[in-house]
């Protein structure tokens, strides 16, 4: 026997339709029925044992001609995993290349019922790309499967959604459970009833001609007709055992005419014409029939194996020459009638000889490994220990594979005390009962296996498999404290270091981690590295292997580091891109792996991630993976700045997650929403999607509630309610640091700067950004930063004398189309865009830079072209003039260009008009001057800030405005300066006087009248201060060198005011 039990062996037997008797009678009326109803979706023959179904459905499938599927059905096809697999098996008889995609999913999930849209999603894709025409898939026998709601809601949802080429035909003794109603109103059902298929007398008469060649007078017919009622099985078994003889046939029912119940009266019919049948035989023939009724499918190993007759391949051959309830299948197998297999089993009376049949059977199966029909005979025959034995061999297999339920079914049949004294099988059950849904039970199950583990040696490995499950169970059910106590002792005693169980629990250990907060995040990374590693290295494990990536990559989201978790996404995407390593749910990693390329700036990347996860999901008709991913485009169509868009897919997402009921993502839809409604100015909206989150997430101090808490703050700050907006962040802040929650703690400070600003509070404002700009250096959130620097215009400022480096660093490298240009006007006048100098060589002429500044100093507004010549070119004519213009402005373009190294123009014209591109933030130095100026008009009363702030506007000032350009619009503005300079200046040395400070007052003294000289007030006070000092002597020459330079320069005298109070220090001297 093989060691790795494979899935499951699709025997080819029950999708190969059964031979057609030679002598059965073709039924014109009932096929022409069935060839104008061929073009339905579901066709129900629906009649009870015996009345032909088979042969008349096989006789159709023999005229039409059109490709179709025969799939048998037994009791134990009930579940969705077996029920598809056969399905899949048949059609690739007809299309070899069907079926890849919807076997991966059978293969990959443990409970396909939960996948079952998924599931039958890909079947229906698959039809649709591979097979090309119109198909029948014949389903016999439904009535053993009817009891499966797996099954018959699968049903209902797969004829709901199947093409129209695809046709089923369902043969049942009882009417199943779909819904029909539905099909009937779209003229999508046609049925086929016991009444329809009772022969009609002209077939009566036909068919006894045609086999026994009796010609049957109206009185005859009229009397076999009103005994049989139309059953095709009573009218074999008159022609069979009556030998042709009409009296014989007509006796026998009339012996049989006093059972009134139909169904009573059919069975006694049977058995009673079956007996003749039976007892014609010889002692030998019989106990081979009986012996072999307990086994479905006949043939000659089986037979010989069940009856050691050597002739056995005689023995059925014969008897279905002459026996019409033994029928060849296509592949040389036999399969009794089972009317008359029921009959034959009857007879097998004796217990022990039953039992010993039942042995037979389950060695047989056991030796050609039919596994679970080994298990089945097996306990039927009462030899427990055999089907314990494969069952904890195959067990976790089947659950693997879907099959949890017949698993339990076989187990529940076991006697109670062999299951609980063995360890071994307590957790087969344990793991089947995890995945049916019943955690408790299986919790039960597995301590009993824990129990029995513990008194034995050398049973670590089953022990830390046990461990791992109760810790699955309790991670399942929220219970962390406890999933981490199992789990960790799984890991310690887990005596394997490099197989896929310890990978698992790595992996499983690593997602508990990050649930349980900041402290456990670098645990929960070196888990998944650890996991990451061992599955590296073994082959065929992509789909596992992207699992633990994105779960390490949120890890890392988790820990802020935005780039890392971009770089383990973008591996994760790389093997699920692969058809084969398609896993349910992986949408999300998709999802997740595009809004990292959009936190980072890669938006064309984003998209095609989008694209790329849409297509596999809808291929496999992964409900839940396209939920988020149209959560995924509403972060893209944001980002681009469609709201519109976004609220389209929000939406799409939120019926999906309504409809599956996935709390965690209906509360992130419901977030986005929220946030999107306020953007839109749909508050009314956004307050039901936050009144939803708040249903759902009450606490407001734990982790999970930051983002909760930023969303509602959004909404407040879209209400202009902004001091309710400003408590909720910083309560969203205090949590956001205290689970070390550093990105989101990023956002928030953003948020916090932006409500400060509009509350001016500046200063705030700036400590906020200060923050911000902390965690976006180390963590490197350049392209964030910079769409809110493209946002919030005013947040430039601010950012570069926080830290100018780190902000140019940013705007440098393209992620927005924002260039900075600094223009320094004071001292000699040079401009530098993005951190570069254009030098004058760049600029051609000095025009074109005087031109560029001038537009900068109005960038508040548009100018003409005329307005910006009369400036520049004010005394030359006009055609010149408009020709120097032109050439200017192409040089200032040039000139840009050489530095950004873009095509980015930083001078707009429209409508006639020019302006400094949207693009460009402009920052000058005159502006940074007058704010230092504007400052110091508030800091009358706190002389020492007064003198820093005074000192920097000094360090701006240098030598004046432009010292080397005499335009009239620069001497304007020099003149404007140079005022609000000096005024600020004498308001420092007031102060700086009465503060007794005279050092500092004669330093800015003296600063004041080198700017001008001939202001004799400045004079005043400077003698003043010499006087205080006792400094007459430079008193003296100070006069002196006044008065000389009034007659020589000014060729007037000083103001007598001035000489008065010169003469008074001096006599003072």
């Amino acid at each position: 026997m093989r060691r790795n039990y494979k899935r499951e062996i699709v025997l080819q037997t029950k999708i190969l339709p059964p031979q057609v008797k030679k002598n059965a009678l073709n039924r014109p009326r009932l096929i022409r029925l069935l060839k104008e109803n061929i073009n339905r979706k579901l066709i129900l023959i629906n009649a009870g044992a015996g009345y032909g179904k088979t042969t008349l459905i096989l006789q159709f499938l023999s005229e039409i001609k059109s490709p179709h599927v025969f799939y048998l059905l037994e009791t134990g096809d009930c579940e969705l995993s077996v029920f598809f697999s056969y399905l899949i098996a048949g059609i690739k008889r007809i299309y070899p290349a069907f079926g890849r995609r919807t076997e991966n999913i059978l293969n990959t999930i443990k409970n396909p019922s939960e996948y079952l849209k998924m599931t039958i999603g890909t079947f229906i894709n698959e039809v649709v790309e591979k097979v090309p025409e119109d198909l029948i898939i014949v389903l016999d026998d439904y009535h053993n499967i009817n009891r499966s709601r797996q099954i018959t809601e699968a049903l209902n949802y797969l004829l709901s959604h199947a093409p129209s080429s695809l046709h089923f035909i369902l043969l049942s003794r009882q009417l199943p459970h779909l819904l029909f109603s539905q099909m009937k109103a779209k003229s999508e059902f046609f049925e086929l009833s016991t009444q329809d298929l009772k022969f009609t007398s002209t077939e009566i008469k036909k068919l006894f001609k045609s086999v026994n060649l009796i010609c049957l007078n109206k009185n005859e017919i009229k009397t076999i007709e009103k005994h049989s009622e139309g059953w095709i099985t009573s009218l074999q078994l008159m022609l069979q055992s009556s030998r042709g003889s009409i009296k014989s046939i007509i006796k026998s029912h009339d012996s049989l005419s006093d059972i009134k119940n139909y169904r009573e009266w059919q069975i006694d019919y049977f058995n009673y014409f079956a007996q003749e049948i039976y007892s014609r035989e010889s002692q030998d023939i019989k106990q081979f029939m009986v012996d072999c009724s307990v086994i479905e499918l006949l043939n000659e190993e089986i037979c010989y194996a069940l009856t050691k007759k050597r002739n056995s391949k005689r023995i059925l051959n014969d008897f279905e020459k002459k026996n019409v309830f033994l029928s060849r299948m296509p592949d040389s197998n036999y399969r009794f009638h089972h009317l008359f297999r029921d009959f034959l089993f009857s007879k097998l009376i004796d217990s022990r000889q039953k039992k010993k049949i039942y042995v037979k059977a389950a060695n047989y199966f056991y030796k050609i490994e039919q596994l679970e029909n080994a298990i089945h005979y097996y306990i039927k025959a009462g030899h427990y220990n055999r089907a314990i034995n494969i069952i904890k061999k195959i067990g976790n297999e089947l659950t693997n594979k879907g099959k949890s339920e017949t698993l339990c079914s076989y187990i529940d049949k076991l006697p109670v005390h062999m299951v609980n004294q063995d360890a071994d099988l307590l957790m087969v059950y344990g793991y089947a009962l995890t995945f049916r849904g019943y955690p408790n039970e299986a919790t039960v199950n597995i301590l009993n296996a824990v129990k029995i583990l513990r008194k034995r040696r050398k049973s670590s490995a089953r022990l830390a498999n046990a461990f791992y499950t109760l810790g699955s169970i309790s991670f399942i059910s929220g219970n962390y404290k406890s999933a981490k106590k199992w789990m960790t002792k799984a890991l310690k005693i887990y005596p394997m270091k490099r197989d896929l169980t310890r990978a698992g629990i790595l992996s499983s250990l690593g997602l508990l981690y990050s649930r349980m907060g900041y402290r456990k995040f670098r645990d929960a990374i070196e888990c998944f590295k650890s996991a990451y590693k061992i599955v590296k290295k073994i082959p065929k494990n992509d789909g596992l292997e992207a699992s633990i990536i994105n779960n390490w990559a949120m890890a890392e989201r988790k820990s802020g580091n935005i780039n890392a978790a971009y770089e383990k996404l973008l591996d994760a995407i790389n093997l699920l891109k692969k058809e084969e390593n398609f896993s349910p749910h992986c949408g999300i990693i998709f999802s997740n792996a595009a809004k990292h390329c959009i936190y980072l700036g890669k938006i064309k990347q984003a998209h095609s991630i989008l694209k790329l996860g849409i297509e596999i999901s809808k291929t496999h008709n992964d409900i839940s993976s396209l939920a988020a991913l149209w959560r995924g485009c509403a972060h893209y169509y944001e980002e681009l700045g469609d709201l519109h868009k976004a609220k389209v897919h929000l939406e799409k997402a939120k019926d999906i997650v309504d409809e599956l009921k996935i709390k965690r993502m209906a509360l992130a839809v419901n977030q986005d929403l929220c946030r999107i409604n306020a953007a839109l100015g749909q508050l009314a909206e956004a307050e039901q999607n936050l009144a939803a989150i708040q249903e759902v997430r009450q606490n407001r101090e734990n982790p999970e509630a930051v983002l909760t808490l930023l969303t509602e703050a959004q909404l407040r700050i879209s209400q202009d309610k902004l001091d309710i907006a400003e408590k909720i962040l910083f309560d969203s802040l205090k949590v956001a640091r205290k689970y070390k929650r550093v990105f989101e703690s990023f956002s928030i400070l953003l948020e916090l700067a932006k409500v400060m600003y509009k509350r001016e509070k500046i200063n705030e404002a700036a400590d906020m950004l200060k923050q911000a700009v902390r965690l976006s250096k180390e963590k490197r959130y350049d392209y964030l930063l910079s769409t809110e620097i493209q946002k919030e215009k005013w947040m430039l400022d601010v950012l570069l004398k926080i830290d100018k480096k780190y902000v140019l660093s940013v705007l440098s490298q393209g992620y927005i189309p924002c260039h900075l240009i600094e223009i320094f006007l004071f001292g000699r006048p040079y401009v530098i865009v993005d951190g570069k100098e254009i030098h004058s060589e760049l600029w051609k002429t000095s025009k074109a830079m005087k031109l560029f500044c001038h537009l900068c100093m109005s960038k508040e507004k548009v100018l003409s072209r005329d307005t910006l010549i009369d400036a520049i070119w004010k005394d030359v004519p006009l055609q010149k003039s408009s020709k120097s213009f032109r050439k200017a402005i192409h040089n200032i373009r040039k000139a840009f260009q050489s530095v950004t190294a873009t095509d980015d123009s930083p001078v707009t014209y429209r409508d006639r008009l020019y302006v400094i591109s949207k693009n460009f933030a402009v920052r000058l130095d005159t502006e940074e001057f007058v704010n230092l100026l504007n400052k110091a008009d508030l800091l009358k009363n706190n002389y020492e800030e007064l003198k820093t702030t005074i000192k920097k506007a000094a360090t701006i000032y240098q030598n004046g405005l432009a010292n080397s350009w005499y335009d009239e619009w620069v001497d304007e503005l020099r003149s404007y300066y140079n005022r609000l300079y000096e005024e600020k200046i004498l308001m420092l040395v007031d102060h700086a006087i009465k503060n007794n400070d005279y050092k500092d007052s004669l330093a800015w003294l003296k600063r004041l009248i080198l700017i001008n000289f001939y202001e004799e007030e400045y004079h005043h006070k400077l003698w003043r201060v010499y006087a205080h000092l006792g400094k007459y002597k430079d008193i003296k020459q100070d006069f002196f060198k006044l008065k000389q330079s009034f007659k020589k320069e000014l060729k007037i005298d000083l103001q007598q005011e001035t000489v008065e109070l010169y003469k008074s220090f001096i006599s003072q001297s």
